[in-house]
């Protein structure tokens, strides 16, 4: 069975893709700014994640039409986060959907990047960095409780571009 695709931040073409990665660029470039030896990168980190398309401060960028807001239908879904929904005929159930937005390309590592080696980049480069790892699935919690750990999926870019579903594989999980 081939792997479905994954989800992808909506393009809006140019301008807006441009300065969407425009701003990003300038947020990878004030957070780059604060890093100190001394001090955790973690702040940094944390802004610069929210800056990116699709994140709870894009929200603009998910494909529409959404569940609650923020799943979009378009993007695979795990069968048990299908299941949850189909339980529940699409009817946010008491507590909350249990659903999370996994990143396939851990967005650690994109931002990572950006932090560490972004700094030359323009915005045509951005817009073709976010596009290409920008990548996602609609999943439950316990789903991705079973993905690999943060170190294991520490991996280089080359791995996740020739096979976006490798964590999902390793943990034994049926992509999308």
């Amino acid at each position: 069975m081939t792997a479905p695709q994954p989800g992808r931040p909506e393009r809006f073409g140019f301008p807006i893709d441009d300065e969407d990665a425009r701003a990003v660029l300038d947020v990878a470039r004030a957070c780059r700014s604060t890093l100190r030896p001394e001090r955790s990168p973690a702040a940094s980190m944390r802004v610069l994640r929210e800056a990116l398309p699709g994140s709870s401060g894009k929200n603009h960028a998910l494909p529409r039409p959404l569940v609650a807001s923020k799943y979009p239908k378009s993007y695979p879904w795990s069968p048990r986060a299908r299941a949850v929904f189909d339980v529940h005929a699409g009817k946010r159930p008491k507590g909350g959907w249990g659903l999370v937005i996994e990143h396939l390309y851990p967005r650690e590592l994109l931002v990572g990047y950006l932090l560490d080696q972004g700094a030359d980049l323009d915005a045509a480069d951005a817009v073709e960095l976010l596009t290409t790892r920008l990548m996602a699935a609609v999943v439950t919690r316990e789903d991705d409780r079973q993905l690999p750990t943060r170190a294991w999926s520490a991996r280089p870019w080359a791995d996740y571009a020739s096979d976006p579903w490798l964590r999902y594989r390793a943990a034994g999980l049926a992509s999308g």
